[in-house]
């Protein structure tokens, strides 16, 4: 009886470990390796060369920037980049990037959703006055040749809070 209830309790576990994410050892390699992909993209942003910062996306990959442009496919992500990073004018030709993953989960064999809080230190707007560079960032990547790119990213900056709703009139 005791050996029923030790096997059932182990199996709940493993049906747990299973529904977070994916198993432990498969779970934690992948994990590794999506985390390993953000902190390339970090390195490659100090560089600010837009062929190595593309070659972390898929060849299918679509990036949609918080400015709304949108590219699809290496050629026209190295663009961006190289739109952004290069160049007197570029606006994010001499900032640095932090990001941490603050979640990720498996989306299947070899897909992933990832979730990461980010910090672009040195952005200047148009009138070359100071941005605040904080964002979010939203990954989905595919793992090939035991390798994890990009295939979609979604940076974004959050709306400012919302006003309090003012409180309802009390009924007489």
């Amino acid at each position: 009886m005791k050996n029923v209830v030790v096997g059932a309790v182990v199996v709940g576990l493993m049906g747990s470990v299973a529904y977070a994410g994916a198993p432990a050892a498969k779970g934690m390699k992948d994990e590794e390796g999506v985390k390993a992909t953000v902190a390339e993209m970090v390195t490659r942003w100090g560089t600010h060369d837009p062929k190595q910062l593309a070659a972390l996306y898929s060849a299918d990959a679509v990036i949609i920037n918080p400015w709304g442009r949108v590219a699809k496919g290496t050629a026209e992500i190295e663009k961006l980049y190289a739109d952004e990073h290069v160049g007197a004018t570029a606006p994010l030709k001499d900032t640095t990037e932090t990001m941490t993953v603050t979640s990720w989960r498996s989306l299947g064999a070899g897909h992933a959703f990832v979730d990461a809080d980010a910090d672009l230190v040195g952005m200047k707007g148009p009138d070359g006055k100071a941005m605040p560079g904080k964002h979010h960032m939203v990954l989905v990547m595919e793992k090939k040749a035991d390798k994890w790119l990009v295939t979609d990213a979604r940076p974004y900056m959050f709306a400012p809070p919302m006003a309090k709703p003012a409180a309802a009139p009390m009924k007489k």
